[in-house]
């Protein structure tokens, strides 16, 4: 993993403590870590960049809700755990957006 720590030694400090904190194995892993530090985080970053650059909101919504319920196997309940949002709430939007 490459990061340039443009911060001071207080950022790497800070950044240890929380990945010793909010790891739950022996080991701190990368999920620990803040997401600017990885280098998946990276390309995702760019990938989304260049995905949403000039599409509007609620296409990129309609598109999240829709891909979320493929990977939950439509599962309405698990669709909106996973988009934190109510049940009823994502029925409206699923309504609203003429997916069901």
């Amino acid at each position: 993993m490459r990061y340039e720590w443009p911060g001071n030694v207080r950022e790497l400090e800070n950044i240890v403590e929380r990945a010793v904190i909010l790891s739950r194995e022996t080991f701190i892993s990368p999920n620990a870590l803040p997401i600017n530090l990885t280098k998946e985080s990276a390309q995702r970053e760019i990938v989304l960049e260049n995905t949403l650059v000039g599409r509007s909101i609620k296409d990129v919504e309609k598109e999240l809700i829709t891909n979320t319920l493929e990977q939950t196997g439509n599962n309405i309940t698990k669709t909106a755990e996973i988009l934190g949002l109510t049940r009823r709430g994502l029925q409206y939007k699923l309504k609203e957006m003429g997916i069901r």
